[in-house]
């Protein structure tokens, strides 16, 4: 008995750790080099998921509460003839200083 509730816990362990991982390499792709959107049309339970390979730029330094942020994204496609998922450019920016997200 104390055997097998010994291999759960490793089982157990050894699961987790896997989740984590998969789920760090998943984070770490998604947000340093794709993009992905859920695409609702024609409805979203139809609808497909979309992705391109983009690089991200953040810039424009700004001090805000005494700490150094940057405050510009810019998210281009790798490949310039590809258009970012759900618009029709290739590049898309958001000046985050001038269109606050906070009102």
């Amino acid at each position: 008995m104390k055997s097998s509730r010994g291999m759960l816990v490793v089982l157990a362990l050894i699961s987790v750790i896997g989740i984590g991982i998969g789920m760090f390499t998943f984070l770490n792709r998604a947000v340093s080099q794709q993009i992905y959107t859920y695409d609702c049309e024609p409805s979203c339970v139809a609808g497909t998921w979309k992705y391109a390979k983009v690089n991200i730029t953040l810039s424009k330094p700004v001090k805000d509460k005494g700490k150094t942020v940057l405050s510009r994204i810019d998210v281009q496609t790798q490949d310039p003839k590809e258009l970012l998922p759900l618009l029709k450019t290739s590049d898309e920016g958001w000046d985050l200083e001038a269109n606050s997200l906070n009102g």
